[in-house]
């Protein structure tokens, strides 16, 4: 399939950043959907078209993906307060937004959604190494809580199967071979750091 437009969520981050390099290489129609637009500002010289939006709004998502031909979520956090089964906020961006964005999908007939994705590692280590991060100074990498949130599919709901990937006739594609083109280096992302470290050295600002 050959992609023209594509809608990217979580776009801001390294993973995200990698990945709007390699299609704006590739002469795709890229966007950057964020809450907060000064955190997108990097993308600018991609040729990103960088919006800022509510992404629990419901009616907001579906306008952002009608007639594109891809969506790719990386929206996560690391952090949220404690709660049952999970925190507040792991609710709202691991569980309740990757449903909204099937869902508007599924209503603006987008062929394709990329999911987050999540390397696994055995529960009893991955839970060592959450008590391992909850006892370091300051705010941990990741909680005993987080995992609990990854425990909830975020994408589909069996229980409810008018969300299954099945039935909103979404494609997932596994990890495995999407990631290796995902973190291989990008000559153009390097050069627009070179030339943003020159002009940095340039132009310092103001103390």
């Amino acid at each position: 399939m050959c992609l023209l437009s594509v809608v990217l969520f979580g776009g801001t981050g390294f993973i995200g950043s990698h990945i709007a390099a390699r299609l704006s290489e590739r002469n795709v129609g890229i966007v950057a959907v964020t809450r907060h637009e000064a955190h997108a500002m990097h993308l600018m010289p991609l040729g990103v078209d960088i919006v800022q939006a509510d992404l629990h709004d419901d009616a907001a998502l579906r306008r952002l993906v009608a007639g594109k031909d891809a969506v790719i979520n990386l929206a996560g956090i690391l952090h949220s307060r404690r709660g049952t089964p999970y925190g507040p906020q792991f609710r709202h961006v691991h569980v309740e937004l990757p449903r909204r964005i099937a869902a508007a999908c599924a209503a603006g007939r987008v062929p394709r959604l990329h999911p987050r994705p999540v390397i696994a590692l055995p529960d009893a280590l991955a839970r060592l190494q959450a008590m391992f991060f909850e006892c370091l100074p300051g705010t941990p990498l990741i909680t005993r809580d987080n995992l609990d949130s990854m425990k909830v599919d975020n994408v589909v709901t069996p229980s409810k199967q008018v969300l299954t990937a099945e039935a909103l006739d979404i494609k997932l594609t596994a990890l495995e071979s999407v990631a290796p083109g995902w973190l291989a280096p990008t000559a153009r992302l390097d050069e627009l750091r070179s030339r943003a470290r020159h002009a940095h050295a340039e132009h310092p600002h103001p103390k």
